[in-house]
């Protein structure tokens, strides 16, 4: 495959090395930045999944002020997870979890302390994570961190 980029003289894609600057560039900055942030993100991930607190019809959550990511259970079924929050001092809000979706962040709009009832058992945290849990729980974040890593990998071997 080639393409023309002056009059008479043509470019071989195929060929194309990488230069020595470039190669240091992702062995040293650009491999590493993308392998810290997929560990981040993974780590993220179990920690929401795995380390939140339960919630469900038998066991609600007592939430005070802070912001918290809800992070929906697969349950197999193709259903949303509706959970209700009812603060001591402010009007009942109902939250949906669409079923296709990963979780979602919310903060709080009372003053004082709610629970939270939801239908699906869910897994509540609360922290600094809670917003870029959403980023870190795409599988398109995971799969382009992974992506950059493998390529700066790729590159930064690269030996003419």
């Amino acid at each position: 495959m080639t393409h023309h980029t002056h009059p008479g003289r043509t470019f071989n894609y195929r060929r194309v090395k990488p230069s020595r600057r470039l190669r240091r560039l992702c062995r040293r900055l650009i491999g590493p930045l993308a392998l810290l942030c997929l560990a981040v993100a993974l780590s993220t991930n179990g920690y929401v999944r795995l380390a939140g607190s339960p919630a469900d019809k038998s066991d609600p959550f007592a939430w005070s002020q802070e912001s918290i990511f809800i992070a929906a259970s697969s349950t197999g079924e193709a259903t949303d997870t509706i959970c209700t929050v009812a603060p001591e001092d402010g009007a009942i809000r109902r939250v949906t979890i669409p079923h296709n979706e990963n979780g979602i962040a919310i903060t709080p709009w009372f003053s004082d302390r709610a629970e939270i009832i939801c239908d699906h058992r869910v897994s509540i945290t609360v922290g600094w994570h809670t917003g870029v849990a959403g980023y870190c729980l795409s599988p398109i974040v995971i799969l382009a961190l992974a992506g950059s890593s493998l390529g700066a990998w790729w590159i930064g071997r690269y030996r003419p």
